[in-house]
């Protein structure tokens, strides 16, 4: 009976695998159209979560569910709940994930009557995630434990990846201080690993990369070596010393060893294992193959690169043998073997092996090289042309400083990192996702730092300043590309000839989407149980946009040409045209971080000069506590601080800078944080904050994510306006006369006020400030509009007419968000009661909404905290609700960086308006608005005035 349980089993497990997707022997009414439909769900699900778009997968997978469970395809039901649970786990929304996978048991313990094989990897890839990121070592050992039960049940209990899971759970154990049940989990998985090594893996490439990543989970297993010594006796009692299946254990064995470190210990079995091959498979074998890699590979770890290298060469003429030279299979074998010469310092064999591996990866290379059209390669190619050029490209440095007098290599290092900076735009055209577009660019960061690097290196050689631009343009490269790509795109529509009712369609389309997307985050996110009957509605209405939407993007771009190409066109920064726009007073100053260096250019209209050098190590900290120390009023360490960052940051370039009257910040990393205004040239020692010689007193300081977003916004001209203020203060209070709207052309107009909101801070002084700033206005004989409290609305902040403002003033609350940047938003007074779509307005412009905007003005103040603040994204700068403003057509935002008191704000934004009446530029009203607050010496210290930054000019 057992067998034939065994059997049931086994072949329960086959119809969930098989290609003919047929369901369980169940009587149910069939439906092949549903079926259809529910497999085409399915398959778009698959390609959605291919390019990582896991929300939208999660909802055609919740479509198929539906007609699934209503057909009774139970096998393809409980593949479809796996696979929610693994997009789930790649989003790290674990709980959901949790949730999900113990629908998919359940659902297969009731209707399978087994378990899906696949349904235990999820378990345990959803364990790791729980013991590494969570630290939740119960629900880990939880997880693992169910994932053992089903393997446990279909593998049998001899199987590898049953001994893969008790050593994951020996991991956990060992960091919960469990030390005897890790010990125990550890046995039973070496244990398993020996008894069955006819199950061990064979792929030649498979065993390499597993020795390779030097990624172990395993801890040392010293304790245990008898207990392998003694199976692996007893195995080959029963096979012969020298059987294949013995060579494979011993070779495993040796992988194992080699990942702890015991490379001696380790040789000894892949050495056994290859002997063993030798005699029983022959010298030309493929896994004899395996063999010579394995050992080179341990030895390579071990550090003799010489030993290393004849045995992986021995590998690879194996292989050779039974390939043609560039073969595909070759590709990985050229890649190693150049990685060792590398290590070995014979460079040029690794360059040529690195080029042959190139060659391998396509087989039309000689007629077409691989690199003259990146377009017609995938995404995978490119991923892996972008890692071989990289080892090229570094291999060239490596050269270079073994023998200096090889500077023809420094040129060679940044023509091949030039190359991988083309490669790297083509990829970024290939990701949809933008969310992706941001993980990617920090992937980036490293290469276009050491590429940086190189053009200074030769600059600093030759003395030509082509080296000095190019060295810019790589520093360019690396920051903000998402934005800049999206402001291209946003430009694209405008100028590529599209008719307006396919712009209006694409703006409606695109608004529906952001809306939903909020809706949808909005409510998962909410403390109490979410309203999962709100959110599948809210996810069926975002998805049909988002297909249509697609859909309607790929007929811009194959119908109208000069849009694709405007939208994907790379445009290094126009150095010439960028000096010639700076005013004569200006100097823009674009810093780049990489590790242990600090690079400054400096452009005027007269030159472009970089000055590198090194940090102290405390430095990257520094720059945060001079931030915290801001914040909590530490006074004297703020003014030690600021003194020691002005020496870092300002310093190096006084003398290319002294003669000028503003700059313009281009930061980097955790340089976003830090208001330059606030550095100071002496440290005085004293509390007296009037006196402190602030960066502020010499200039009027601007910021901008790169040169050339600042370039594209100076590029725009504002036109002459109806209205050339309006400014929103909900105040959030309840006053006699609340809801009135004031105008410099008419009097004061009172209005029907709605229910006050108690759910922020009430901000009394919010209402004088715009109250005054509308009076100013006034007295220049400008026009301006107040809304005030109810009146204060997102509806009304929404209107079409918002493009006719030059300014725009917001002084409210904002919510800050550091892992969801789109859940971050300004605080306007709720909307009164409506029906319909508009019910959905909740009084919060969030941070999609406002992509989605028309505005043409000149300047957005956002009179609140922490609007400049969000989520720092490497490769991309702070991901904030600024990005937001400057792609709906905004030239200049002032945001803060840290939550600010309402009565020195008010005074600080009254004297900034008094200033740009008066004709001031934009940085110099900031400016001398800055300078009256430091005057009085209960607002000078940089608190209360150094927070609030102008991003543009």
């Amino acid at each position: 009976m057992a067998g034939k349980k065994l059997i049931v089993l086994f072949m329960g497990f086959l119809l969930l695998v098989s290609i003919d997707n047929c369901a369980p022997r169940i009587k149910t009414q069939f439906n092949r159209s549903n079926s259809r439909l529910s497999d085409s769900y399915t398959i778009k699900a698959e390609n959605l979560a291919h390019e990582a778009q896991y929300s939208g997968a999660n909802f055609y997978l919740k479509k198929a569910i539906q007609l699934y469970r209503e057909s009774g395809e139970w096998v393809k039901l409980v593949k479809c709940f796996i696979q929610m649970g693994n997009n789930y786990r790649e989003r790290e929304e674990f709980s959901q994930a949790y949730q999900t996978l113990g629908t998919a048991l359940n659902l297969a313990l009731q209707h399978l009557a087994h378990k899906p094989l696949n349904m235990a990897k999820s378990f345990s890839k959803l364990a790791f995630k729980f013991f590494h990121q969570k630290k939740d070592y119960d629900r880990a050992l939880e997880l693992y434990n169910k994932a053992l039960e089903i393997e446990l049940e279909i593998l049998g209990k001899n199987h590898p990846d049953v001994a893969k899971t008790y050593n994951k759970m020996a991991l956990v154990y060992w960091n919960k201080g469990d030390s005897r049940s890790a010990e125990e989990c550890y046995n039973k998985s070496f244990l398993i690993k020996l008894k069955n090594a006819a199950t061990a893996r064979e792929d030649l490439s498979n065993n390499y990369k597993y020795i390779d990543q030097e990624n172990v989970e395993i801890g040392t297993f010293e304790t245990e070596k008898r207990s392998y010594l003694k199976t692996l006796a007893r195995h080959m009692e029963i096979y012969g010393l020298n059987h294949p299946l013995v060579a494979t254990i011993h070779e495993n064995l040796g992988i194992l060893m080699a990942y702890e470190g015991i490379y001696e210990q380790a040789l000894q079995h892949l050495n056994r294992s290859l002997s063993i091959r030798l005699k029983a498979l022959g010298k030309d074998h493929l896994k004899t193959a395996s063999s010579y890699h394995n050992i080179g590979v341990c030895l390579r770890l071990k550090g003799d690169y010489e030993n290393a290298l004849r045995s992986l060469v021995l590998a690879q003429v194996i292989k050779s043998n039974q390939f043609e030279e560039y073969h595909r299979e070759m590709a990985d074998s050229y890649f190693q073997v150049g990685k060792t010469y590398q290590q070995l310092l014979r460079f040029q064999e690794a360059l040529d092996h690195y080029e042959k591996c190139i060659q391998s990866m396509s087989p039309n290379f000689f007629r077409s090289p691989i690199y003259a059209d990146l377009g017609k390669m995938d995404t995978h190619q490119k991923n892996k042309l972008l890692k071989i050029l990289t080892a090229k490209a570094e291999t060239y440095l490596m050269r270079y400083r073994f023998e200096p007098e090889r500077q023809d290599d420094l040129h060679y290092a940044l023509s091949t990192y030039l190359l991988a900076s083309r490669l790297i735009d083509s990829l970024r055209n290939d990701f949809k996702s933008e969310s992706y577009k941001m993980f990617f660019a920090g992937k980036c960061v490293e290469i276009f730092s050491n590429a940086l690097e190189t053009a200074l290196k030769l600059y600093k050689l030759t003395g030509n300043v082509e080296f000095k631009n190019q060295a810019l343009v790589l520093s360019e490269k690396s920051k903000a590309a998402a934005l800049a790509e999206a402001v291209s795109e946003s430009k694209a529509k405008q100028f590529a000839g599209i008719p307006v009712y396919l712009l209006e369609k694409e703006k409606k389309l695109k608004l529906e989407l952001s809306l939903y997307n909020t809706y949808i985050e909005k409510e998962q996110e909410k403390s109490k149980t979410p309203n999962q009957e709100k959110i599948a509605g809210f996810e069926e209405e975002y998805f049909k946009r988002k297909e249509e939407y697609s859909q309607f993007i790929k007929f811009l771009e194959e119908n109208y040409e000069k849009y694709y190409q405007l939208k994907y066109k790379s445009t290094p920064l126009p150095l010439v045209k960028l000096q010639e726009t700076l005013p004569t007073d200006t100097a823009m100053v674009e810093y780049f971080l990489s590790p242990g260096k600090l690079h400054i250019f400096v452009i005027t209209r007269d030159i472009m000069e970089v000055i590198s050098q090194e940090p102290a190590p405390d430095f990257p900290d520094q720059l945060e506590d001079f931030y915290t120390a801001i914040k909590k009023i530490e006074e004297k360490k703020a003014l030690a601080l600021g003194h020691l960052l002005y020496k870092a940051l300002i310093t190096p370039i006084e003398k290319y800078i002294s003669s000028k009257k503003r700059l313009i910040i281009i930061p980097h990393g955790r340089l976003y944080y830090i208001p330059f205004e606030a550095l100071c040239s002496k440290n005085l020692g004293n509390n007296d904050f009037s006196r402190v010689d602030f960066l502020i007193h010499h200039y009027a300081v601007s910021y901008h994510y790169s040169a050339n977003l600042w370039l594209s916004t100076m590029s725009q001209r504002f036109g002459a306006k109806e209205s050339s203020f309006i400014g929103f203060a909900p105040v959030f209070s309840n006053p006699f006369n609340p809801g009135f709207v004031l105008s410099t052309a008419q009097p004061l107009q009172h209005r029907q006020a709605g229910e006050a909101t108690t759910d922020y801070p009430e901000l009394p002084a919010t209402e004088k400030e715009l109250e005054v700033i509308i009076e100013l206005f006034k007295k220049y004989r400008k026009n301006a509009l107040g809304y005030f409290h109810q009146q204060a609305s997102e509806d009304n902040f929404k209107s079409p007419g918002m493009k006719d403002f030059n300014f725009i003033h917001i002084a409210t609350h904002s919510l800050k968000h550091n892992d969801k940047s789109n859940l971050a938003g300004l605080v306007f007074s709720p909307s009164p009661a409506k029906t319909g779509k508009d019910a959905r307005e909740d009084g919060i412009l969030y941070s999609d909404e406002i992509y989605n905007l028309q505005l043409d003005a000149r300047l957005v103040v956002l009179s609140s905290c922490e609007s400049g603040v969000g989520k720092l994204v490497q490769g991309e700068g702070m991901i904030a609700l600024a990005r937001g403003f400057f792609y709906a057509g905004v030239q200049n935002i002032i945001f803060s960086l840290w939550k600010v008191e309402d009565r020195s704000t008010a005074s600080l934004m009254i004297e900034l308006y008094k200033k740009i009446l008066a004709g001031y530029s934009l940085p110099d009203s900031l400016r001398q608005a800055k300078l009256k607050l430091i005057q009085d010496k209960f607002t000078a210290f940089p608190k209360y005035w150094s927070g609030f930054l102008l991003m543009g000019e």
